[in-house]
């Protein structure tokens, strides 16, 4: 989920800076952005968001996911500075969309 959002984000982000180029600075368009430069930074957007992802899987980061009332938020936090509030346990996913306690 981590690398289809991150991906998405970037892809679009470039895609803005391209268009942005090309309409407002059309002579360095036409010089410097080409197909091949186009593929090394897809790639490189790839490859990036690729090893963000992956850092809960080597250690690295823990993960931290909570739906709240509005939005949902997805946190990395760093191992050597752990929160105090998941530091004492596992990272903790938490989807449950439902108010936990009943109305009164």
């Amino acid at each position: 989920m981590v690398l289809v959002c991150l991906l998405t984000h970037f892809t679009v982000s470039a895609m803005a800076v391209e268009r942005f180029l090309g309409i407002c600075h059309g002579y360095f368009y036409g010089r410097h952005v080409t197909p091949s430069r186009c593929r090394y930074v897809l790639a490189g957007i790839w490859v990036f968001c690729s090893l963000f992802s992956l850092l809960p899987l080597f250690n690295l980061a823990s993960c931290f996911s909570s739906i709240p009332t509005r939005g949902a938020s997805l946190t990395y936090t760093s191992v050597t500075t752990p929160r105090p509030d998941i530091a004492s346990s596992p990272p903790h996913w938490d989807f449950s969309l439902l108010p936990t306690s009943s109305p009164s």
